[in-house]
């Protein structure tokens, strides 16, 4: 392990900046070292390195996510392994959002979104972000998008006047799925 390597990993074990995050993104991007440090964390580090991970993952486009293809399943141990860590979930349901699910675990991706949604517990962001996946995995299955449709109208009439997110992300999402079902 490099000196420069070490020293990153190190510092994971501290708040990362918006600005640090950043970098450690382009680190994780062009430096394949970097990047197995990165996933190794994620298995094996503890809540605060594995978030600072997670939040530097989100800085990158989905095409450069496309190279961690053990992400989702990586993330889904994540949620069993630290089920109320809600800056874990938080940045795992928001990189869900964006890479690609394979079929093996989009029942179970969709499962688990979904009983965030159900959760009163869950932070808006969480929620939110349950929204976006439920919907890009439900597009396909019209008795999906029925229940989802169901859900997110029960939230929004708990939650939508308290939080815009969940106003503008719920409306949003319902006439995606109106669109979907009325076909």
């Amino acid at each position: 392990m490099t000196y420069n390597l070490k020293k990153r990993i190190d510092s994971l074990g501290k708040r990362m900046s918006k600005e640090e995050s950043v970098i450690f993104s382009c680190e994780i991007v062009f430096d394949t070292q970097k990047a197995a440090a990165a996933i190794d964390q994620l298995r094996h580090g503890n809540p605060k390195e594995i978030f600072n991970v997670l939040w530097a993952l989100r800085n990158l486009q989905d095409t450069q996510l496309q190279a961690f293809p053990d992400l989702t399943e990586i993330i889904l141990g994540l949620f069993q392994k630290f089920p109320k860590d809600e800056a874990i979930l938080r940045d795992g349901v928001g990189l869900l959002q964006v890479v690609d699910i394979s079929e093996d675990f989009q029942g179970e991706v969709f499962q688990v979104c979904f009983g965030f949604l159900q959760d009163s517990s869950k932070s808006i962001a969480v929620k939110v972000f349950s929204m976006t996946v439920c919907y890009n995995l439900a597009k396909n299955h019209l008795e999906l998008l029925k229940e989802l449709e169901m859900q997110i109208k029960d939230i929004l009439w708990f939650q939508g006047d308290l939080s815009p997110a969940i106003f503008s992300r719920g409306n949003a999402i319902l006439q995606k799925i109106n669109r979907r079902l009325r076909k």
